[in-house]
């Protein structure tokens, strides 16, 4: 990051608050993408606190959102990855209070896709749906192509985790063809959820496919944290076919798990715990699986993920 401190150094030079708050916000943008989330999150942090007052209506550089509302936007992930849905939650409802202030389009999308993001990783999938659907509509409105691709795609995955299948792979289908979305940041995780609702439409070599390309572009792009969940979905993959293949599925599912604990994501580790649960219960290992499967229910429990909780306790 030698280029982020150089900038940051001379903007600190200048005393020029606005250029120091553009590198910190690059900066943290770049340690989200490649799965330093708590570290993003103290850098978005100082930066939404900063920008308050008459300084709440300034932009960042060259987004399209008012910093305010782009740093809490950003803030809200980080968080939301961690399992802190406390605090993402109130920091994605003063986004939406913020763009609806100003009634500004750009603004808008981040705000309502931040509150639709906290819910559809907490679990809360009915409830992420209309903030995602505002998101999406405001982007087909105003014709905001940057933005259409990451926001539709989450609102077909919670489209796909309700049981709307075929319009959610639809919706992620068209996210996904468009040529401006290739290789862009999150790409990767994008993927995931589109392999994770072919497999649950039972199209497991669709998935397949999928996965693979998620797979090496995550690589490339060295997202670390999007490399955790696609992991997860080949785990899930090699579980789920007639003649699972056990020790490819669990080996996936270790590795996910070893790398959601070293970047604190908490909600994804407890996935890998429910996926290594149910796939040693259907091997035999009954003593091991119910041991994955309480670690499980009692990271949800805590993280107040009742959709997923009632999974675990299912299984």
């Amino acid at each position: 990051m030698s280029w982020a401190s150089g900038h940051l150094a001379i903007a600190m030079h200048l005393n020029d608050v606005a250029l120091q708050t553009s590198v910190n916000h690059l900066l943290a943008w770049t340690w989200q993408a490649t799965g330093n989330y708590r570290q993003s999150a103290e850098v978005f942090r100082r930066i939404a606190e900063a920008l308050q007052g008459e300084r709440r209506y300034e932009t960042l550089g060259t987004t399209n959102t008012l910093g305010s509302v782009n740093s809490r936007a950003h803030l809200v992930w980080n968080l939301a990855e961690m399992g802190e849905f406390t605090e993402a939650m109130a920091r994605s409802e003063e986004a939406v209070c913020s763009a609806r202030e100003v009634d500004h389009v750009g603004s808008l999308v981040w705000a309502y896709r931040s509150l639709g993001f906290v819910f559809l990783r907490r679990g809360a999938i009915l409830e992420a749906i209309p903030p995602l659907e505002r998101s999406v509509e405001l982007c087909r409105a105003a014709e905001v192509r940057v933005l259409f691709d990451i926001t539709a795609a989450h609102l077909g995955y919670a489209y796909a985790l309700s049981g709307r299948l075929p319009e959610g792979v639809t919706l992620m289908e068209e996210a996904l063809a468009a040529p401006e979305a290739t290789g862009t940041t999150h790409r990767p995780l994008l993927l995931a959820y589109l392999g994770e609702a072919h497999l649950l439409a039972g199209r497991r070599n669709d998935a397949v496919a999928v996965a693979g390309r998620a797979l090496d572009l995550v690589h490339r792009q060295k997202e670390r944290g999007n490399e955790a969940w696609v992991l997860r979905l080949l785990g899930d993959i090699a579980a789920h076919d007639d003649s699972p293949n056990s020790e490819t599925a669990e080996g996936h599912y270790n590795q996910a798990l070893a790398r959601a604990n070293e970047l604190g994501m908490r909600p994804l580790a407890a996935h890998c715990h429910l996926g290594l649960g149910k796939l040693l219960r259907q091997s035999g290992d009954r003593t091991k699986a119910a041991e994955q499967l309480a670690t499980a229910a009692k990271m949800y429990r805590e993280m107040n993920m009742g959709f997923w909780l009632e999974k675990a306790s299912r299984s």
